[in-house]
């Protein structure tokens, strides 16, 4: 099974969720193939293990909230890896801390994957 799960964080957060996350991914990855979306300063693409890929989305952040940036060529980028990678399964990991935050940037990065991959 091919999954992709997403997660609002960048990997070098602390964040209890993001954790849970990338452990799920791990242990998928025994079984399946995954491609782990989370936040980056740009769009990158990096090859862990045989089944599993960081595919790392173009981030803003200002002051103490995250949001996806998703311009021209990063979109075109995205959407690709997404389309090359042909899920069976998504997942979005969303945190739930004190405040909307977490939820809110998750739901933005949701919405920003979903369009691309409507547009397949």
């Amino acid at each position: 099974m091919r999954i992709v799960q997403v997660s609002p964080y960048r990997l070098e957060e602390e964040a209890g969720s993001l954790k849970a996350a990338h452990e799920l991914a791990k242990r998928l990855s025994q079984k399946h193939q995954v491609l782990f979306v989370c936040f980056g300063d740009k769009s990158e693409l990096e090859k862990v293990t045989k089944d599993i890929t960081y595919l790392r989305t173009p981030s803003l952040k200002v002051s103490h909230l995250t949001t996806p940036s998703f311009p021209g060529f990063y979109a075109v980028k995205i959407r690709k890896t997404l389309s090359e990678f042909k899920p069976d399964i998504v997942h979005i990991q969303l945190g739930r801390e004190i405040g909307s935050q977490p939820i809110f940037r998750g739901e933005m990065l949701l919405q920003a994957l979903l369009f691309l991959m409507l547009r397949l």
